[in-house]
């Protein structure tokens, strides 16, 4: 990459998008350090010699499921030097089963370290992505409406401790008057 700011949001969803093999590999090689490390919820590959190999392979399983995978990239965050990213995504996967059964949107936090090499581009040397634990914010709904009933509760709560609140403020008051 030339300028990695500009260039970052469509790196990610080079790698991620495509769903023929060969392109996903093309675009390992040319975002990554041969030597890179990522780190994912599922899996870790550390650094071993000549092991970008294990990184493409890493990139075409997260395609095994999906029929269609479409990246939207929320924020992108980096430091002063510009070697330290973190982007703030979601993947949006249509799945392999009838009737898109089991489509799910995943957000993550993928941070970045990028290293520039003797030719003056920027690769990837390390990528760690975070799933948030919040079910809600994942994109996963339990039971559908489940957010709904929540909502609904919490307001039936709120409306019997206010009553409540008042009824204890007005014999407080009363008791305080005699």
């Amino acid at each position: 990459m030339e300028n990695p700011v500009r260039e970052i949001p469509t790196a990610i969803k080079s790698m991620i998008e495509p769903y023929q093999k060969t392109v996903i590999s093309a675009n390992v090689n040319k975002y990554f350090k041969p030597n890179a490390k990522i780190l994912h919820p599922l899996w870790s590959r550390e650094t071993i010699p000549g092991d970008l190999i294990a990184r493409k392979a890493v990139y075409r399983a997260l395609r095994f499921f999906a029929a269609d995978t479409k990246v939207e990239v929320h924020e992108l965050m980096f430091n002063e030097s510009r070697t330290r990213f973190t982007v703030d995504l979601t993947e949006h996967m249509d799945s392999i089963l009838p009737y898109n059964f089991l489509a799910i949107d995943i957000r993550l936090f993928m941070r970045l370290e990028l290293i520039q090499d003797e030719n003056g581009t920027w690769k990837i040397t390390r990528e760690e992505d975070n799933v948030p634990d919040d079910l809600i914010m994942l994109g996963l709904t339990v039971f559908p409406g489940l957010r709904s009933a929540t909502k609904r509760v919490t307001d039936v709560l709120r409306i019997a401790a206010g009553l409540l609140g008042s009824r204890m403020l007005f014999s407080l008051q009363n008791t305080s008057s005699t």
